[in-house]
């Protein structure tokens, strides 16, 4: 790593990443750097998830009005139990395909992993 193009942290160590801190800046930078770090990484899941936690607020906060002011359309009604079951199976389905996918790239990242180290041992006994 060329320390020229990288910063050095306190204790004199070259940091190939710099990040702001927290602990540099105003009481309010948790606020103002937080939404960068989460928003601004490529790849980051917030920006998938956050529209659909929105709407299940709003729909939650929704039901505890009517709930609230007896306006529930659905206050004198049988509750659906067909709907609920078919909704835990498709929750359940959804969960085991993730930890799937998640297990998978796991598997894939180890494999990248394992044959890093192996190039670096090679490359270490044949320019040693």
């Amino acid at each position: 790593v060329n320390s020229n193009a990288a910063s050095r942290n306190r204790s004199g160590r070259v940091m190939v990443v710099q990040y702001t801190s927290g602990f540099e800046g105003s009481v309010l930078s948790f606020f103002t750097i937080t939404p960068r770090v989460l928003f601004g990484c490529t790849g980051s899941v917030v920006c998938s998830v956050l529209p659909q936690v929105c709407i299940a607020v709003g729909l939650s906060v929704l039901a505890m009005y009517l709930e609230k002011w007896n306006m529930n359309p659905f206050g004198d009604s049988e509750q659906p139990a067909a709907l609920g079951i078919l909704v835990t199976f498709l929750l359940v389905f959804k969960t085991q395909n993730s930890y799937n996918q998640y297990w998978q790239a796991l598997t894939h990242l180890d494999g990248v992993l394992q044959t890093t180290r192996t190039l670096a041992m090679i490359s270490c006994c044949v320019f040693d």
